[in-house]
């Protein structure tokens, strides 16, 4: 019987993939910087006398072979691939691993592998709290300031920042568009750190970030600690706005007044704007007033995305959607949400909060309520939340005196944990036990537990 060998000579790792050393071809999914270079690590050290620019190869969209540089790892079992040139913007390329090349002991790959990948649109820069503002903002040549590369940007491009503090306020007043935003991203595996506690005239400490009547920028992996009106602040007319994976903390007013703080603050008819996958916590603790919170929606906001964050040991309430000169918020969706600790409420829906979307949130240790709704807040759905708010004065208090946003609200498959049995929500100028709230057409498939909350 013929016994069947595995090749002894493999490609062990191409882009991140895993295979054998059959014929194979894969996708880089992600759009790759313009001047991006890919290691292939083998199974063995590769031979030292062949020509590796005949072997491999990287073609541009029409078919034509680019002039490469390669470098070897002293063991000869890893190889960089890069251009001699930086790539062009937006455009598929296809890197070749011919089956010609061989092992130092002589066995080759067998089979060809390829891999397509496509150029980013923009640009990328690099900042770092070691570089200089009159370097050229690459990699090895970082800027120093995160303002002095913003300058530099243009739609589509992206700018990383190197772990370490930075202690800058940021006035963002660039466009860009639906399929070129512009993105302020923490560099891999590092942690950048905007600080307002060296504010360096009367401006520096108010907001990190604001956004003025623009549109379409991503913000990811950033902590914001220490300013005093925001950690990030729209307003007039900004949207398409992404905020993901941030870490916002420690904002407080510089003296004890009646303007709160928040961790972010929109105003001004702000539209299609997201929080995700964040981090928002002692806001406002300085002093301890109410009117300070995590996220503080007014003016007009619509088609608003707060999802799977974390809102904490705030102030005031942890999300607040207050009226300004129009109505509070429409068509917002907040779900996955943990809201706790907060020292007024999880979530207040102020003047004309309608047509909103509140579903699989987990309020609890909130100290007035767990959800505080004004009268004229109507046509909103309230699902699949667990209001755990045990020793909070109730979890849900609507401010209508009669018949109002109690009645013009859909309430069902939610979860409420209260010692109180007569202080689950107040409705109708009455403070209702679960079964009375019930008999006012709510909650068909709620659940209520005469108990303490417990956080998984």
């Amino acid at each position: 019987m013929r016994k069947i060998f595995k090749p002894l000579f493999v490609l062990l790792l191409l882009f991140s993939f895993s295979f054998p050393a059959k014929a194979a071809s894969f996708n880089s999914d992600d759009p790759v910087d313009i001047d991006k270079s890919w290691i292939i690590n083998f199974s063995k050290s590769i031979f030292d006398n062949q020509d590796l620019n005949n072997l491999i190869k990287i073609y541009d969209s029409n078919n034509n072979a680019l002039n490469l540089q390669f470098e070897k790892s002293n063991d000869n079992k890893t190889l960089s691939v890069s251009s001699l040139n930086q790539y062009e913007k937006g455009v598929k390329y296809t890197l070749v691993v011919n089956k010609d090349l061989k092992s130092t002991d002589n066995h080759s790959l067998g089979s060809d592998t390829k891999m397509e990948f496509t150029t980013k649109n923009g640009s990328t820069y690099y900042v770092s709290p070691d570089g200089n503002d009159t370097n050229n903002g690459s990699t090895s040549s970082p800027f120093k300031t995160i303002s002095k590369a913003v300058e530099k940007m243009n739609a589509g491009d992206t700018l990383l920042l190197r772990g370490g503090t930075y202690y800058e306020r940021l006035d963002l007043t660039k466009s860009g568009n639906a399929s070129s935003y512009y993105t302020i991203k923490a560099y891999p595996g590092e942690t950048p750190i905007l600080d307002g506690s060296q504010a360096k005239d009367s401006l520096s400490g108010d907001s990190a970030l604001v956004f003025q009547s623009n549109s379409y920028w991503k913000i990811d992996g950033l902590s914001i600690q220490n300013y005093h009106s925001a950690g990030i602040y729209l307003k007039n007319g900004a949207n398409n706005i992404n905020m993901n994976n941030l870490k916002i903390y420690s904002i407080d007013p510089l003296t004890d007044t009646n303007y709160g703080c928040s961790a972010i603050f929109s105003e001004g008819n702000v539209q299609n704007c997201s929080v995700t996958n964040s981090d928002i916590h002692n806001v406002g603790l300085k002093y301890d007033r109410n009117w300070h919170h995590g996220i503080y929606i007014t003016g007009g906001a619509q088609y608003w995305k707060i999802d799977n964050n974390k809102i904490h040991d705030n102030g005031g309430s942890a999300i607040h959607l207050y009226n300004g000169s129009s109505f509070s918020g429409k068509n917002i969706t907040i779900t996955n949400n943990t809201l706790y600790n907060n020292h007024k409420t999880g979530l207040t829906m102020w003047t004309n909060a309608n047509n909103n979307t509140i579903k699989n949130n987990i309020f609890y240790n909130n100290t007035s309520y767990d959800l505080e709704i004004d009268p004229t807040s109507i046509q909103n759905t309230f699902t699949y939340n667990t209001f755990g708010s045990h020793n909070s004065d109730y979890n849900i208090f609507f401010r209508d005196p009669g018949p109002g946003s109690s009645d013009k609200n859909t309430l069902d498959y939610n979860k409420y944990y209260k010692l109180n049995l007569s202080k689950v929500v107040y409705a109708h100028s009455l403070a209702l036990d679960y079964n009375k709230w019930r008999s006012y057409s709510q909650e068909s498939h709620g659940q209520f537990f005469n108990n303490q909350y417990t956080p998984r």
